[in-house]
């Protein structure tokens, strides 16, 4: 049953939520042994509702809320042998299933045979053969005994199962280790690692500042979870058990700067202490090789933190001790503090602990130990032999120690995460990547920029290559392992030894076989991290931050390339998340909690660290996972989409069907996009359990997902969930039943499969005649609407935003011309190579719900706002609320507690077009990244000081030299007003309400934490015209609506597309002889 959102109960907008939104039904042993799941011996599929069962073990799908069997055995649907039979719906074999059915023998489940056939979607606790990686005993001593470090021998029945595919989940692709530990209840929590860039003295403070909060905040959630588990186990088992705590993760940092790695710890008497001392005296460990091997010089557990040690809890009630009353409340998601009598779940941290201690003295520490690394100082006070060293980022180096650290430590069993927090791409040592985007020389000066205007931007062609990453460029690495260079190639190889020394800081005057040497090196480096970490279940992340003030390059303004591609390959195949932050203080302007206690969020640069942060470490995750798609027959799967490019790595098996994909990670916001087809045979006609044919209804076809994951508990779980789906011959239901929000994201990614494979000039051509012209023509022909006038453009209802969202994805930023693409232009390419491979990293994982933001934005009318237009709307009363609605009867008062969220009323949208936009007019352009509040030059003074102050006093930036580099007046959300507050709230909802009815995946559907960044067009008070210029020019460029020298408009495209449609449908009508 759904549960309270903690977007709603929280204090804080930086903090986890105490129960999953999203839980299911879980089966789990009374023994807290690993249960095994009733599976299919043929095809291995599990046990559902929609399996066949003996006439006398029918369920009764008339009875929602209970469970029966017309039968005298109601409890079990068992047969006198206590074995499960069912007919498989999948391939249609018969099973007789073994079942546990003695309380006190392991693995015992008494809802085993029942809720699989109740609920769609339920998870069972699993261990033994679900454990997919070969682990070391060494880290789980208490749940290994010699007896079960033998394989168990192989039944007749077992050797029967193996002749048709596996009767567990994944044997078919032999990823079964070879030593199951078949009594694990829990594997190792995460450990997460964080590598700061340096370089910069203000964003390092930023960061520590945000690691703190992230430490503090993981370590109330667990404390929130410990205390609820122990609740949970006092109610149901013995009070040892009710002691036992969960797994808790452990967190650890190190700095990079120039070629110095520093990893701080203390030395490990002091990480034993109950009672922390003030002052510890810190230790650094640096590791100077960043050129040819580095590696983590120290052993895990002395420079990572168990987070359960973090808070100061001396004082508070442990659960055994809590009263009664206190107890039930436990479980309560009343947001009202004032009525919960549980112990704080917030309990402050404990400022002597090490980790604080050691964080807060890093810049200290690196100014002593490196004065001349600190940017603070000035320029001729550095050694000329220092000061090259500047612009030196060795954070491929950083992120090669943290998974030599995360791949040798038994602590990081049961994953591990690695966050690069860093200014710019890594351009020294092992990692280093040229600047591809200067390769190819220089054509002009930039209007309105300090930059040059690289030559890459003159051909498409050209352009588009750079957008591919380095590591998937086959042939750059086979030609280095054939000639020797570079390496191996081993998978656990970054190059070592016999790869040459990679030149650095590649600029306009590098010769092209420096440029060659390390785009070569970087490859292999980056391939072999990759393997590395998917072998050891390893996901990074990458936190790019860069001002829209200096010559960084954020998609509107500079020249700095940052290499999206290669940096973002990474985090997609390790299930990471690149985030690219182009907003600094002076940029964002919420800094209040807009009226409402629920709703605080400072808003400032930090703040958006913070929050990204958090998006990497929630609770509701899992890792070392595994996902596998199952079909009836008569369908299989085609592909997954995009071709090559779908997060995580693909197992591939040319014997099965239905391959599976291995990811490292996966979240609330994880979504794959599969490809069916037809296959030969066709749908079988429905039996039941004896084998009599159903001819009275159409066939059904079934899928079935199984997603294997370790939990934040350590909890290796199966969720499984089936769907069946009927069929029909006529082609006006296929229509009437179309997700428009399931096809926007299967469109979006097979187009962008295809423009890595056949370029971006050829994937326009096809794009509208493949996912649109030719939907439309079937539609004319082959249901009623054949009657209708062929001059009206007919388009199901269903599907009605299609042709919006194919001219969009055909002119947005993902597969648009590059405004300003000709060797004679000299105005500023938008597009820039990194904001369009940023598009495209986005666009490979989109979700249902913003597939049509990612390519379209949205204009909200802020000026044109009614009085109830960015207020809470009235919440439904109970008495509203069916109590026969089936749903309602079966989720009870956590249902209505979820119809009874309130919501904001958002203001009209818009179309994207400038003629919308008026120069008194106030608006919120949504680009699904950010949020851009727009504000016209006429706006009359009393409308804009109710909306934003301005703080006179510039704010000063530094630059990657250390330097001051541009300053402007810092703009800030008037949340004094009323106008204010309620542009806070709007921005609030668009935020986290991106999904019907705030799930657990509120929030994560969008990319990205999206900031609000303030712009006044050209002749308003206050415009900033460095910036704000720039900043007006993109939002218009990506107005797609409108009409370019390149590009038709919007009324253009449909007029052009009707007429091609009435065409093809006349050809097709003379043809079928209509």
């Amino acid at each position: 049953s759904p549960s309270l959102p903690s977007s709603i109960s929280s204090s804080s907008s930086l903090s986890f939520p105490t129960h999953d939104p999203e839980s299911v039904p879980v089966l789990s042993s009374t023994t807290q042994k690993p249960v095994t799941p009733i599976r299919c011996k043929s095809c291995g599929a599990y046990l559902s509702p929609n399996a066949h069962l003996p006439t006398n073990q029918t369920y009764d799908s008339s009875k929602r809320s209970t469970f029966s069997f017309l039968t005298q055995q109601l409890q079990h649907p068992l047969n006198s042998n206590q074995n499960m039979n069912f007919r498989c719906n999948f391939c249609h074999t018969h099973n007789s299933v073994p079942t546990v059915h003695d309380p006190n023998q392991d693995g015992y489940c008494p809802e085993l045979t029942t809720l699989p056939l109740k609920y769609g979607t339920i998870e069972y606790e699993v261990g033994g053969e679900y454990i997919t990686r070969t682990l070391d005993p060494s880290a789980f001593p208490s749940h290994y005994s010699s007896q079960q470090q033998d394989q168990q021998p192989t039944t007749n029945e077992d050797n029967n199962n193996n002749d048709n595919h596996s009767s567990s989940l994944f044997k078919e692709n032999n990823l079964i280790s070879s030593n199951p530990i078949s009594s694990i209840t829990n594997l190792p929590a995460l450990v997460h690692l964080y590598a700061l860039d340096a370089s910069d003295h203000s964003k390092l403070l930023v960061y520590i500042d945000a690691i703190q909060a992230l430490a503090t905040e993981m370590a109330r959630a667990y404390h929130r979870h410990n205390q609820h588990h122990r609740h949970q186990h006092q109610q149901h088992q013995s009070s040892s058990e009710s002691n036992q705590h969960l797994p808790a993760p452990r967190i650890g940092f190190l700095a990079y700067v120039q070629d110095h790695i520093l990893i701080p710890h203390i030395p490990c008497k002091y990480q034993k202490q109950s009672q922390y001392q003030q002052d510890i005296t810190p230790m650094v460990s640096i590791m100077t090789d960043v050129v040819h091997d580095p590696f983590c010089p120290l052993p895990l557990e002395q420079w990572t933190y168990d987070v359960s040690t973090f808070l100061d809890i001396t004082q508070e009630l442990k659960s055994h001790d809590l009263p009664q009353q206190s107890q039930s409340q436990f479980q309560s998601n009343d947001p009202n503090p004032n009525t919960n009598t549980n112990p704080n779940p917030n309990p402050n941290p404990n400022p002597n602990h090490p980790f604080y201690q050691l964080i807060q003295s890093l810049p200290n520490l690196i100014s002593k130990i490196l004065p001349h690394t600190d940017p603070r100082y000035q320029k001729e006070n550095i050694p000329p032999s220092h000061r090259h060293k500047l612009r030196w980022n060795s954070g491929g180096a950083a992120m090669a120690v943290i998974a030599d650290a995360l791949s040798s430590s038994p602590l990081s069993a049961g994953g591990g995460r690695g966050t690069l927090l860093t200014s710019s791409r890594p351009n020294h040592g092992v990692g280093a990547i040229s600047d591809r985007q200067a390769g190819g020389g220089t054509t002009a000066t930039m209007g309105g920029s300090s930059g040059i205007r690289p030559k890459c931007y003159d051909k498409e062609d050209t352009m588009w290559k750079l957008c591919s990453p380095l590591q998937r460029n086959k042939d750059l690495i086979n030609k280095s392992i054939r000639s020797g260079f570079g390496g191996q190639g081993s998978s656990m190889d970054y190059g070592g030894k016999n790869q040459k020394d990679t030149p650095t800081l590649m600029d306009r005057t590098s010769s092209t076989t420096d440029r060659i040497i390390m785009d070569t090196n970087a490859a292999i480096f980056y391939d072999s991290l990759e393997k590395k970490c998917h072998s050891n279940n390893i996901s990074f992340d990458i936190v790019i931050s860069t001002p829209l003030t200096n010559d960084f390059g954020t998609g509107a303004m500079g020249a700095r390339y940052l290499d999206v591609a290669t940096l973002g390959e990474l985090c997609r195949v390790t299930c990471g998340r690149l985030s690219w932050l182009k907003v600094d203080d002076g940029d964002i302007l919420m800094n209040d909690n807009g009226g409402h206690g629920s709703f605080q969020m400072e808003g400032s640069y930090g703040q958006q660290v913070r929050q990204e942060l958090l998006r990497s470490t929630i609770p509701f995750s899992g890792n070392d996972a595994v996902f596998k798609l199952r079909c009836s027959n008569g369908v299989r799967i085609k592909a997954y989409q995009p071709k090559n490019r779908s997060s995580g790595v693909l197992m591939d098996n040319v014997l099965s069907d239905s391959p599976e994909i291995e990811l490292s990670n996966v979240t609330p916001g994880t979504t794959l996009t599969i490809e069916l087809e037809h296959r030969v045979g066709g749908v079988r006609v429905e039996v039941d359990y004896d084998g009599n044919k159903n001819s009275n209804s159409d066939p059904m076809v079934y899928f079935q997902s199984a997603l294997l994951y370790t939990n934040q508990q350590g909890r290796r779980r199966v969720r499984v969930s089936t769907l069946a789906l009927p069929t029909t011959t006529s082609p006006a239901e296929t229509f009437a039943c179309t997700d428009i929000g399931a096809l926007a994201t299967f469109i979006t990614r097979a187009s962008i499969s295809e423009a890595y494979t056949n370029g971006l000039k050829d994937t326009r051509a096809t794009l509208v005649e493949r996912y649109c012209s030719d939907l439309l023509v079937d539609y004319r022909l082959h249901t009623s609407a054949k009657n209708s006038p062929s001059n009206q453009l007919i388009i199901p209802e269903s599907v009605a935003l299609l042709p919006l969202f194919v001219f969009s994805l055909k002119k947005g930023l993902m597969l648009g011309r590059c405004l300003g693409n000709d060797a004679t232009n000299t105005t500023i390419p938008f597009p820039s190579i990194d904001e369009r491979t940023y598009r495209l990293l986005h666009g490979i994982n989109c979700h249902p719900s913003t597939a049509l933001l990612c390519v379209r934005p949205i204009i909200y009318d802020i000026s044109g706002m009614t009085s109830t237009t960015g207020e809470f709307a009235n919440f439904k009363e109970k008495n509203q609320i069916s109590y026969s609605d089936p749903q309602v009867s079966e989720g009870g008062e956590d249902f209505i507690k979820l119809a009874n969220l309130p919501y904001i009323e958002l203001p009209q949208s818009l179309h994207c077009s400038v003629g919308n936009l008026r120069d008194n007019g106030i608006y919120i352009v949504d680009d699904g990244i950010k949020f851009y509040l727009l504000i016209g030059e006429n706006v009359r003074l009393g409308l804009r000081t109710s909306v934003i102050t301005m703080d006179n006093s510039a704010n000063t930036f530094l630059n990657d030299h250390g330097l001051p580099s541009s300053s402007h007046k810092t703009l800030t959300l008037n949340t004094s007003s009323e106008l204010g507050q309620r542009i806070w709230r709007i921005i609030y909802s668009l935020r986290i309400q991106s999904c019907p009815m705030m799930s657990a995946s509120a929030g994560f559907s969008r990319p990205t934490n999206a900031p609000l960044v303030v712009v006044i067009r050209r002749g308003g008070e206050g415009h900033r015209a460095g910036v704000d210029n720039l900043l007006e020019e993109s939002i218009i460029d990506n107005l797609v609506d409108d009409s370019s020298s390149k590009d038709d408009g919007l009324i253009d495209f449909l007029c052009q597309m009707h007429r091609n449609i009435r065409d093809r449908v006349d050809i097709g009508t003379r043809h079928n002889g209509f």
